[in-house]
């Protein structure tokens, strides 16, 4: 499980509705504090049901290259796709960008 720890519901306590043309021409901005914990077993076995992350059901990625398509020379596209290790790797990126700390 989950679980999330953020600001987002006394930032919206602070906001007053019927005071919105008031702020309608002025520019906001909010630093709000997240955090999420979880269960290190629970998360490994969500990860291990997901097909989609076992390396036998992936495709591997192709560079493009100059192949025979219906008996004359073509560029045969590449194939774009995220294997395992790519897979990990992008979400490692994505978590650094978003949580630089």
């Amino acid at each position: 499980m989950v679980t999330v720890h953020d600001d987002f519901d006394n930032l919206f306590v602070q906001q007053n509705p019927s005071l919105w043309f008031v702020n309608m021409f002025n520019i906001h901005s909010f630093d709000i504090d997240a955090d999420a914990t979880w269960d290190e077993d629970e998360l490994d076995k969500v990860l291990a049901s997901m097909d989609f992350l076992d390396e036998k059901n992936m495709t591997a990625p192709e560079d493009a290259y100059i192949g025979i398509n219906e008996d004359q020379f073509d560029i045969i596209e590449e194939v774009q796709r995220l294997t395992g290790l790519n897979l990990i790797k992008l979400l490692i990126m994505l978590y650094l960008l978003y949580n630089p700390n």
